[in-house]
């Protein structure tokens, strides 16, 4: 389970050892700092505590105020964030019965052509819809009512879960220290969170928690109807986001509820009666009649989930450690992901998964929901053990727990009703750590307030390292999203055939409730034979074949038509997130249909005659180039044309090695930096497409040597080639060829070759990089017998270690801060 998205969802800030360790030394800190100057500003602080308890008394508006805190704050970063697109199946799932229940409808009539349309835990057979529960959903689905992205609904949802754990807190502890559980809960759970940031958190259930916690003391106190509905909503509404788990949760707050109506002195029976078990029990009625409705909707069978229905029929999700694994199941054979995802639950069920022992499963929950700062009041959680009220909490939190062992996986939202509890403790733990003295010392209070400061101040710097780091919060830009992007006007089937490679956990075969009225709709390529069928049923949408597992992923009409689905730096893409072209550098098109008689490469004009031959394209590496000329080949056909903007491309060669075919072109130097549209023309057929172009994008171009690495294409003063069996030695004067560095003095003309005689020189200051270092640069020129390429003559510094991967690199300076390019590398000894 090493998957980058899923462990980001099993941890909130990012919080790597090496973080974990800063936060226990901060901790540390602290604890010297309340033992050795206690009072070390006592009296803000205390000023402080008397502003927040005066705020804190107006019960109604530290709710609020813990409610719309996330909400504000997330909306305010969204410039740097952004709305996250779903990328696992469950997320797609929970958006499908959003889709469902703002189209009015429980279920979906199964689609006539649904084996085109099969995905992950999606049901389609005896009707269309999720396997998952509701409650989520309607939280996605109110603002699609209203014609709003759903999630707003999780970046509300979040704001409704903070509010209410600190009216839940109001319940059990003074406001003040309700209040600072609010914010707690907002510092932890909200703005980098994953709950906030996918489609798939806990945000519901841990309502339901917050909603069963808040209300049962309030019952017990007040004898409420209000109260007894809430507790009533809080079980409903854990059945139907976490329903295992919402059960386990429940039972004891029932039980415990079930003694106090029996043995409660001071409050007259028949008003316990009426207030409490009528109302408790009319909900849990209309909760059973209401599951039972949805399940005959969705399954034909009022006792039968679709979790499941999906279960008998795909063999997923797969059964607890104390049943029987699902050994096979029908469908798993008819679609590679579905098999796979099969397998890989089987796997789990029978233990051949080591990363999912218990070990593993307790560091994931405490990373998410505690860590090394909310850990430290729990230490102080013995001292309220006589307290029988926490002691039923502890056994509720134990026996969901306990009962999570019993499943083959587990992710934080799987405990997400315990949420609210988790700050309980916290706020618990931290009301004990206040009283406590060492001999004369009273350390407590300070170290309670240092605490304190600490988990605010982990939040500012989680949001604060997430915003240089954007793209681990929040998956804004996906290989579907792109797709949807570029097809934003008409109508349009998306054929996707799977690579035989493909990760089940990233697949793009998902569709609304309503597929026939979707814009795009998304369908499994089946074959030639098959394909005629959903051809002829979409005859008025335009067909694409689409792979998201190539590199880059390719969307092609299913027609003659030419298209380029990515454009990349020639030398390959830097350590940058700042993706574009250059101004007269050389560029990769990846496209398809360019020259369909083409089976290898044209000739290859970018390094002009150096002793290396085009032997392979990448999105990651651009073009690579191999040792010895190649055999002669055609030039470029004629009848291909490329522009960006008004500027026509000199095209340097065409390629075509294995299913990807591209074309290497010089951008014109005229271009300006920006989005750009560049035109791909072969004869009347043309495709459009924006690009990133950047005033500077700096590359080294490579070739593969002996040991089939890639590494930087340098040459000696004799013309021969420094490898594997010839490395350069310290002190060696070497030239090596780079693009993407800016223009020249003087100027040179779009498509010029370099010739000896006429030296132009790059206009920016250039640093070449040998083992992370500056090295002496000679000289730097428009290379001779070359289009847009630069080559830079160096002398490798004497202090460079000796080894076949030494770090090779150029930077072009820009207002005193370098621009660095893909890191090459070169052999020394």
């Amino acid at each position: 389970m090493n998957i980058p998205r899923l462990m980001a969802i099993a941890d909130p800030v990012g919080s790597p050892f090496p973080n974990e360790i800063s936060k226990w030394l901060a901790l540390a800190l602290c604890f010297v700092v309340a033992l050795v100057a206690p009072k070390l500003g006592a009296k803000k602080l205390q000023h402080l505590e008397g502003a927040i308890s005066r705020f804190a008394v107006h019960r109604r508006q530290a709710v609020l105020f813990c409610a719309v805190l996330p909400v504000l704050a997330r909306v305010a970063l969204l410039p740097i964030f952004g709305i996250p697109e779903p990328v696992i199946a469950d997320e797609f799932g929970y958006l499908l019965v959003a889709n469902t229940l703002a189209s009015g409808r429980l279920t979906n009539p199964a689609h006539a052509l649904w084996k085109f349309f099969e995905a992950i835990y999606v049901l389609h057979q005896p009707t269309y819809t999720s396997i998952y529960p509701i409650a989520p959903a309607i939280l996605l689905a109110v603002p699609e009512i209203f014609g709003a992205n759903p999630w707003l609904g999780v970046c509300l949802g979040i704001g409704i879960m903070c509010g209410l754990i600190c009216w839940m807190l109001q319940g059990w502890v003074p406001p003040k220290w309700a209040l600072l559980g609010g914010v707690l809960a907002v510092a932890r759970f909200s703005i980098i969170n994953p709950w906030m940031n996918t489609y798939w958190g806990g945000t519901t259930a841990a309502i339901g928690g917050a909603l069963l916690v808040g209300a049962a003391p309030r019952i017990m106190k007040y004898c409420r109807l209000r109260d007894s509905v809430l507790f009533g909503m809080g079980v409903v509404i854990l059945c139907h986001s976490r329903p295992y788990e919402g059960l386990l949760f429940s039972i004891p707050m029932l039980v415990w509820l079930a003694i106090w109506v029996i043995r409660e002195r001071h409050i007259p029976f028949d008003l316990r009666l009426r207030r409490v078990v009528v109302p408790v029990s009319a909900v849990l009625i209309l909760l059973a009649a209401g599951t039972a409705y949805y399940n005959w909707r969705v399954t034909g069978d009022p006792l039968m989930m679709p979790y499941v229905l999906h279960q008998r029929v795909y063999g997923t999700p797969q059964h607890f450690y104390f049943q029987p694994a699902i050994q096979d199941a029908p469908a798993t054979h008819r679609q590679k992901d579905l098999a796979d995802v099969f397998q890989w639950q089987l796997d789990a069920h029978e233990g051949r998964l080591p990363e999912n022992d218990e070990l593993s499963r307790l560091l994931v929950f405490w990373r998410f929901y505690l860590g090394p700062l909310y850990t430290i009041p729990l230490l102080f959680l013995p001292f309220l053990w006589r307290d029988s009220r926490l002691r039923i909490l502890l056994l509720a939190t134990v026996l969901l727990l306990a009962g999570n062992r019993l499943y083959p996986f587990f992710f934080p939202h799987y405990a997400a009703p315990v949420c609210g509890l988790m700050i309980l403790f916290v706020i618990q733990g931290l009301r004990s750590l206040r009283v406590v003295r060492a001999g004369s010392h009273a350390i407590g209070l300070p170290a309670s307030r240092g605490l304190i400061l600490l988990a605010g101040l982990s939040g500012v710097c989680a949001v604060a390292g997430g915003s240089l780091t954007p793209w681990v919060v929040t998956a804004t830009n996906t290989p579907r999203s792109k797709v949807v992007e570029q097809l934003k006007a008409g109508k349009h089937v998306v054929m996707v055939r799977y690579s035989a490679d493909h990760s089940f956990h990233y697949g793009v075969v998902f569709n609304d409730a309503d597929i026939d009225a979707s814009r795009i709709v998304w369908a499994r390529d089946l074959g030639d034979a098959a394909n005629k069928e959903i051809k002829h049923y979409y005859r008025d949408r335009q067909f694409w074949q689409y792979n998201p597992d190539l590199a880059p992923d390719a969307l092609a009409p299913m027609t003659g038509q030419p298209y380029f689905s990515a454009a990349v730096d020639g030398a390959g893409r830097r350590d940058d997130p700042r993706d574009g072209l250059c101004p007269g550098g050389i560029a990769v098109l990846f496209g398809g249909n360019l020259a369909p008689d083409l089976h290898a490469s044209t000739i290859s004009h970018t390094l002009g005659l150096l002793p290396v031959h085009l032997s392979g394209i990448s999105a990651e590496f651009g073009d690579e180039f191999s040792p010895g000329t190649s055999v002669a080949k055609a030039e470029p056909p004629a009848d291909i044309s490329v522009q960006f903007g008004d500027y026509f491309a000199p095209i340097l060669g065409v390629s075509h090695f294995g299913n990807q075919e591209a074309i290497t072109l010089q951008v014109p130097f005229e271009t300006q930096p920006g989005l750009v549209t560049v035109k791909l023309r072969r004869g009347d057929l043309m495709w459009p497409k924006k690009v990133r172009v950047l005033p500077l994008a700096p590359g080294v171009f490579q070739m593969r040597m002996s040991d089939s690495k890639l590494r930087g294409i340098v040459l000696r003063p004799d013309g021969s080639f420094v490898d594997l069996e010839h490395p350069a030695h310290r002190g060696e004067i070497l030239r090596y060829f780079v693009n993407g560095i800016g223009g020249f003095k003087p100027p040179v003309r779009t498509g010029e070759t370099g010739t000896s005689l006429a030296v132009a020189e790059p206009a920016l200051a250039l640093i070449v990089g040998v083992a992370g270092r500056a090295a002496p640069m000679l000289s730097a020129k428009y290379a001779a017998g070359m289009v847009g390429v630069t080559e830079i003559a160096f002398q490798v510094p004497l202090e460079t270690p000796s080894g076949n991967d030494i770090n090779l690199s150029i930077a072009a300076v820009v207002d005193g801060q370098p621009v660095y390019s893909n890191k090459s590398l070169i052999p020394v000894r």
